[in-house]
């Protein structure tokens, strides 16, 4: 991880990164980061957690999602370095992030290439749908 890893900032990262099927507000992060806290850790206040967020997904190791058409917006990690080799996939019912296979990423990224001529960042692309379990359970 590039840059200074405070204390601070390394609770958000624990957090998010045992999380990481998950994403979550910034009301909803220090919620979740007061609830696992022990008595000897600080958890860094909103605006902290709002600056530490943003460093974090410009140095891309959090996503940042909108749900639907709103202002909200929802952070989850990204995993690991591999992440940066395929397109997710957002479930827009539950929030679960999915990776796609790489050979499939690059399958799929070729024949957009091909065909318009557009290269297509598949490190900012995520792909947004409904996954099979929420499907089944509507």
């Amino acid at each position: 991880m590039a840059g200074y890893n405070t204390e601070q900032k390394k609770l958000i990262i624990d957090f998010l990164s045992r999380n990481c099927e998950n994403s979550y507000t910034i009301e909803e992060l220090i919620v979740g980061l007061n609830n696992e806290a022990s008595d000897s850790q600080t958890v860094p206040g909103r605006s902290t957690v709002y600056r530490l967020i943003n460093r974090m997904v410009e140095e891309g190791n959090v996503k940042r999602f909108v749900k639907g058409h709103s202002r909200h917006f929802y952070y989850q990690c990204i995993g690991s370095a591999h992440c940066h080799d395929h397109i997710h996939m957002k479930c827009t019912n539950c929030g679960k992030l999915f990776h796609m296979d790489d050979a499939i990423t690059e399958k799929l990224l070729l024949e957009v290439l091909s065909s318009s001529h557009f290269k297509v960042d598949k490190e900012e692309t995520t792909l947004f749908g409904t996954c099979d379990h929420c499907v089944v359970a509507r």
